[in-house]
């Protein structure tokens, strides 16, 4: 089925000899393009076997776990504050949550569409979860770790943006190699083969991981809260937080742009395998780089011929939808009521206060 172009004929072929042959029997993955099939499986669903995950139950288990990671994180973050240990207060929680979070993401694409539906719904929901846990454990106090480093205001934010700037090279390797990993260890030779996907998995969590390691274990918490201060109770920072105008500033404007980078970036795949027509583009598009739920609504279906309808979503998240949120995010930030100046007098009265 999906190296025949017109897969309406298929159906329709398939039908007309179900009229006469009760035998027949169409077996068809969830994930790899039933929508069009669904008239066979309407006429004979006991006829028709589907394997693999719906797009539907997928959207919405990633729809509540993200809302449970809204919880996660604040409680996570608490924790790993008032963490005390000879490694710091972050370092165990980063090294331990960097490797949980390698071998979840090798896991995740483990699962087998030999399993019965129920074993892969709960693989899958039960692995997500765990996943989302593990990377709130290690990405939560690595961001923290930018301010233990030094207590120079101007080193950390260089630092900061050296640490953005290799996690944008490192993404851009990553997509370099995935398509070229995955066409090697795909069975078949295609980019969408489900072996494929988990051996490139594999390896590029096995070259990850070390930078993790070595990150942790060369890494010095210099500034640590005076032994004398207070423990701060979550709810009393939480109502402090939402007081806070530039901070609440922040994290909106925050919202909005990771909405535009990581809902491009989902795209993305889509673009280059549909509207581009290789999925191999995405090495280039890496290149280049380096160098310088709503589709499923729309009709949807993988490794098939997309509807116009399909086609012009992907062009409008891959450029009108992010462009519009980004002017907004820019024009939000001319709101943020602190300046250099200001910074710099809130430093030093927060030095002067722990001396």
């Amino acid at each position: 089925m999906n190296k025949i172009t017109n897969r309406q004929v298929i159906c329709d072929t398939l039908m007309e000899a179900a009229k006469t042959d009760r035998d027949i029997m169409v077996l068809c993955s969830a994930s790899r393009g039933s929508a069009s099939l669904t008239p066979f499986a309407k006429a004979y669903p006991e006829q028709f076997i589907e394997v693999g995950i719906p797009a539907a139950a997928v959207s919405v288990m990633m729809l509540v776990v993200r809302i449970f990671d809204a919880f996660n994180d604040p409680v996570i973050g608490s924790l790993a504050d008032r963490t005390n240990s000879r490694w710091g207060r972050y370092r165990p929680w980063f090294l331990l949550g960097s490797a949980a979070m390698a071998i979840f993401i090798v896991l995740i694409f483990g699962a087998s569409p030999d399993w019965s539906y129920p074993v892969r719904m709960v693989w899958m929901w039960g692995i997500y979860l765990l996943l989302t846990v593990a990377s709130t454990c290690s990405n939560m106090p690595y961001g923290a770790l930018n301010g233990c480093i030094t207590p120079d205001t101007e080193d950390r934010a260089k630092v900061s943006g050296l640490r953005m700037m290799f996690a944008n090279v490192s993404s851009m390797v990553t997509v370099i190699i995935a398509v070229p990993l995955i066409r090697v260890f795909a069975r078949d030779g295609s980019a969408t083969d489900a072996g494929g996907y988990f051996w490139a998995v594999l390896i590029t969590c096995l070259l990850g991981l070390p930078t993790m390691i070595v990150c942790c274990w060369k890494t010095k918490e210099v500034v640590t809260p005076p032994p004398n201060q207070d423990s701060i109770p979550l709810k009393a920072q939480i109502q402090s937080l939402v007081k806070n105008k530039p901070v609440i500033i922040l994290i909106l404007g925050q919202l909005i742009l990771g909405c535009v980078i990581y809902g491009r970036a989902a795209i993305l795949a889509y673009y280059w395998q549909y509207n581009a027509g290789d999925a191999g583009y995405a090495t280039t598009y890496g290149w280049i780089s380096l160098a310088a739920a709503v589709l499923a609504a729309l009709g949807y279906a993988a490794n098939a011929d997309q509807t116009p309808q399909v086609l012009n979503a992907v062009n409008w998240f891959i450029t009108l939808i992010p462009a519009i949120p980004s002017v907004l995010n820019g024009l939000f930030y001319l709101m943020y009521p602190i300046s250099t100046e200001k910074h710099k007098e809130i430093m030093e009265e927060l030095i002067r206060r722990r001396s």
